[in-house]
């Protein structure tokens, strides 16, 4: 009569033996593992870092030499929007052995305060139904770049699906200072919120231009021409603008045709005027070197002003 419970004792005492022995291999798992976190950290391996430090972090959640390294390989996102109530994804911008991306994954609802992520590059999506989506680039590098610093804070103010222009994004007015190396002034200006382009012109676009006169109308011409510190006219700046045959367009095109094939290139081989003229064409007008910057550099702090130096232009563009 006491067989059956004996045996369930065994039993019992045989299956936590299992579980001991099991959760004490994955603690020596975990041990060995961490320097392995660190190598991977070395070479910039933060995601293969970050992943591995989850999983021994189960097993190990205080040790020193993983709460060392911690800092090295994550950073704290915040994201807030106006209205709040969107979801943030972020995907990986790593492939894998076979050239693919992860999917993006949930990351939260704005408010998003200080949620733990892995340093690396990615591509966040802010997503609110009735609002246009925003999709950009987010990366830690900027931010670990100076000893110490932490915590990435992203704010964006959402627009209405029905107000915003087909293949265009909103980009808010602010006081905006110059960041980028060698700029050419330190004041401070003031720009209204405004839209811009999410591709480049391309081939075929541009040739729709050529197609309607634009360069045959004065209209669309606003600025004056400069060659060589001399204004020129009108007519002599639009002898200037000559393809390969001698007819108006784009330098690289023949008898105002693209090459074959390059419908959805980027035009290229035009001048700043060209590109102005173009601009007013379309009812829109060139971004100031603010605006570009502002819309280029969203989201990256003063502190790293000079980590990226681009090229200025002048108050008047050369021939």
């Amino acid at each position: 009569m006491v067989a059956l419970p004996v045996l369930l004792l065994v039993t019992a005492i045989a299956a936590g033996a299992i579980w001991l022995a099991q959760r004490n291999s994955r603690i020596r798992w975990a041990t060995n593992s961490i320097d392995q976190v660190a190598r991977l950290a070395q070479l910039h391996k933060y995601f293969e870092a970050y992943d591995l430090a989850a999983a021994i972090r189960k097993y190990l959640p205080d040790d020193p030499r993983l709460v060392r390294l911690m800092p090295e390989i994550t950073d704290d996102l915040s994201v807030t929007t106006e209205p709040p109530g969107a979801q943030v994804y972020l995907k990986r911008f790593a492939a894998d052995a076979s050239g693919h991306f992860p999917p993006r994954q949930l990351a939260g609802t704005t408010p998003i305060h200080d949620l733990p992520i892995s340093s690396g590059n990615y591509l966040m999506y802010i997503e609110k139904n009735g609002y246009a989506s925003i999709q950009r680039t987010l990366s830690t590098a900027a931010y670990h770049a100076s000893a110490g610093m932490r915590g990435i804070s992203i704010e964006h103010k959402l627009i209405e699906s029905a107000n915003v222009p087909e293949r265009m994004v909103f980009i808010p007015g602010s006081t905006y200072k110059l960041l980028a190396y060698g700029r050419p002034t330190e004041t401070a200006v003031q720009f209204d919120d405004f839209f811009i382009d999410k591709f480049e012109v391309t081939n075929r676009e541009y040739k729709e231009f050529i197609n309607a006169g634009g360069y045959l109308k004065k209209e669309y011409w606003k600025y004056p021409f400069v060659k060589r510190a001399k204004r020129l006219s009108w007519e002599d700046a639009m002898r200037e603008f000559r393809d390969q045959t001698g007819l108006p367009g784009p330098r690289g095109w023949v008898s105002e045709d693209y090459p074959a094939g390059q419908a959805e290139y980027p035009v290229s081989g035009i001048t700043w005027y060209e590109a102005a003229a173009y601009a007013a064409f379309r009812g829109k007008q060139l971004p100031t070197l603010y605006q570009w910057e502002k819309a280029a550099r969203i989201g990256i702090p003063a502190l790293y002003r000079n980590a990226m130096p681009w090229g200025l232009e002048g108050e008047e563009t050369q021939l």
